[in-house]
């Protein structure tokens, strides 16, 4: 982040959050050599490095996010580690959303936006469009935005009647395997 100025245009793959996220996960280790006092340490530090952020693009995990563990031999593949630093990740989520003027963790007058995004990567991609024009810069700051153009429209109602469908068929899945366990109970009878 040093490197760079104010107005610079750079995409990272990870922020200081991703820092505070790990560290705090390796706290909560039996065996970890990190303890509470350093993450004490890294919060201003990471608080301080938010503001030279404009926007972090969370993808968290759910059902909606089709994205396979590879390994490329960069990316981490356990996936009860990747569920943990998620669970980390969504509660600073949380923090940031319901406690925005008393939140620790990032800058009270200068908070990058937050945002969650979903879906596959081309979904993702769409979305991520919503906030950014063809240049980089943030969609709004002029009063120009394309957010309600037809085609971002018609994909995010795609993207919910998608949402809409699987939660239907998850219902309907609850309700087969309540009617499963009926059945079986009565036959036990």
């Amino acid at each position: 982040l040093k490197e760079f100025k104010s107005g610079d245009k750079v995409i990272f793959d990870r922020c200081p959050l991703d820092n505070l996220v790990y560290s705090m996960w390796a706290m909560s280790q039996e065996d970890s050599d990190v303890d509470e006092d350093f993450i004490d340490e890294c919060i201003p530090i990471v608080r301080e490095a938010l503001v030279n952020l404009d926007i972090i693009f969370f993808i968290p995990i759910t059902k909606h996010n089709n994205i396979n563990i590879e390994d490329n031999g960069d990316r981490e593949t356990d996936k009860q580690y990747i569920k943990e630093i998620d669970s980390f990740f969504k509660v600073l989520q949380r923090h940031y959303h319901e406690h925005p003027q008393d939140n620790p963790f990032f800058p009270r007058e200068d908070s990058p936006a937050l945002i969650e995004v979903f879906g596959d990567r081309r979904e993702r991609i769409h979305m991520i469009k919503l906030y950014l024009d063809k240049d980089g810069d943030l969609i709004g700051g002029d009063g120009q935005s394309d957010i309600f153009n037809p085609e971002n429209l018609d994909m995010m109602e795609n993207i919910l009647k998608e949402q809409n469908l699987a939660k239907e068929e998850e219902e309907e899945m609850k309700k087969q395997i309540e009617m499963f366990k009926k059945l079986h109970d009565e036959t036990k009878k």
